[in-house]
């Protein structure tokens, strides 16, 4: 698991611009127990896709 987000986070570092690459490290982060930095990386994804219900949903699971 570690190694995967390390490799995400190199991943998120190129491709800074785009939501995706976000919301993945963010599940990846929440799989492995790192809820605050799956947050941090849930709310990026979603300032650069507001409209994505899944981050909209998981962010408000997560805050409550």
């Amino acid at each position: 698991m570690k190694k995967a987000i390390d490799i995400l986070k190199f991943i998120v570092q190129a491709c800074s611009n785009q939501w995706y690459p976000y919301s993945i490290l963010a599940e990846f982060q929440l799989q492995a127990g790192q809820k605050d930095e799956a947050i941090k990386n849930y709310k990026k994804s979603l300032e650069l896709n507001p409209n994505n219900e899944q981050t909209i949903q998981q962010l408000q699971k997560l805050e409550h």
